[in-house]
């Protein structure tokens, strides 16, 4: 979005798609940043994209800074960002997929015996594929999605024996 739209006053200025685009980029940074909840996120997300003027544009964005022409140099090129990115977050989307095989490994090896051990395993690996999914580059984010799904259903596994193992005592 051309920022010298944003500073335009006048709400008859038409918003293209680029527009739009540019500010669901914009507002998914600031989200992926923790400015916004996910709730805030989604209301704003929904917002621009109905938007049908650059004004209300500017309304999805308030609050929020955003890279002006004359702030650019304060900003590190995109490629740099995500060179500099990448190997924390591949390793974390490694980290993810490796506790979760473990832990369900563990689980189904023990019959639901060490869901104690298992349990905050799959929850850690769950948590850290979700933040690899969250992850600009494309590989990252397959495998932290493979990551985070493993740990779901390793933690779900998990929350069963935990409740298996409950529904014995409370037999007894």
């Amino acid at each position: 979005m051309n920022a010298q739209l944003l500073t335009t006053h006048g709400d008859s200025i038409r918003a293209s798609d680029a527009d739009r685009d540019k500010a669901l980029g914009l507002l998914r940074e600031h989200w992926l940043a923790g400015r916004l909840a996910l709730d805030e996120y989604e209301e704003r997300c929904g917002d621009a994209a109905a938007a049908r003027f650059v004004d209300d544009l500017r309304r999805s964005l308030r609050e929020l800074p955003f890279p002006l022409p004359e702030h650019a140099s304060s900003y590190p090129a995109p490629a740099v960002a995500a060179a500099v990115a990448r190997p924390a977050k591949l390793g974390t989307a490694i980290a993810s997929v490796v506790s979760a095989t473990l832990a369900l490994l563990a689980l189904i090896g023990s019959f639901g015996m060490l869901f104690l051990l298992t349990l905050p395993a799959s929850t850690w690996a769950w948590a850290l594929g979700r933040r690899a999914r969250r992850s600009a580059a494309t590989d990252v984010r397959v495998l932290g999605t493979v990551g985070e799904v493993l740990g779901i259903i390793a933690t779900v596994a998990g929350c069963l024996a935990l409740s298996a193992c409950a529904v014995i005592i409370t037999a007894l």
